[in-house]
């Protein structure tokens, strides 16, 4: 979890992340109750020059970097099998399907998205990998940043992970689920953090810039206060 820490609090750049990362050594810490190392580690590094790479640990400490081309990121199995896998759906298209003629039917779409059946819609990461890079790719290019973050909230929107939808036994989901706990969307150009949570999805803003990132003590705040909130609409 340091290694975070360890990035963040020394360089600015992409490229200097990868120069550093030749000069340590990513040690596993982590073992399960049959001595099995933890599994395969990502994390995805940007900068405000439009560079991001997504960085795997594996095999007991072997570093891999890869340009992150598809500029999606999920959980296992690795960047280049989940890359190879977009090919599996180079049928999908944004918009709605021509109609045609089979054999005596006159064919035609029920409505938008026809262009884009098969499109995976499960929790897994392999579908969640397709499913981001088809919303992204299809995404415009918008004028402000402010569209562009609600943009990203839209289509963060679509892996929003409900309680308990993935566990077997409703009885023993534990208190800590793997659930969408928050979604944040980052401003780098602004240095703007933004951020909604599973129990209050009022998106707030992190302005970066009045932060003292030199301070000697950490200051943690709650994300939220662990309730869910509404707020009236007052029609007039």
């Amino acid at each position: 979890m340091d290694f975070v820490r360890w990035m963040l609090s020394q360089y600015s750049t992409v490229a200097e992340v990868e120069a550093a990362l030749s000069k340590i050594k990513i040690v596993t810490v982590y073992f399960d109750s049959e001595g099995n190392p933890s599994p395969t580690a990502h994390w995805r590094v940007s900068d405000k020059q439009g560079n991001s790479i997504v960085i795997e640990i594996m095999d007991h400490g072997k570093i891999n970097i890869h340009k992150n081309t598809a500029k999606v990121l999920t959980n296992s199995p690795d960047y280049n099998w989940q890359v190879t896998n977009l090919n599996n759906y180079i049928n999908l298209h944004p918009g709605i399907s021509a109609p045609q003629k089979i054999n005596g039917v006159e064919a035609k779409s029920f409505g938008v998205g026809s262009n884009f059946v098969g499109l995976p819609g499960d929790i897994s990461p392999p579908s969640r990998f397709v499913r981001a890079a088809f919303y992204v790719n299809s995404a415009p290019v918008f004028k402000t940043s402010q569209e562009a973050v609600s943009q990203a909230f839209h289509i963060l929107n679509n892996f929003d992970i409900p309680i308990g939808s993935e566990f077997n036994d409703k009885s023993h989901i534990p208190d800590l689920p793997s659930a969408t706990q928050w979604t944040s969307v980052i401003d780098q150009g602004n240095g703007e953090l933004f951020y909604k949570t599973m129990h209050d999805s009022t998106i707030r803003r992190v302005e970066l810039s009045k932060l003292d990132f030199n301070a000697k003590t950490e200051h943690k705040q709650p994300l939220d206060n662990g309730k869910f909130t509404t707020q009236d609409v007052v029609i007039k």
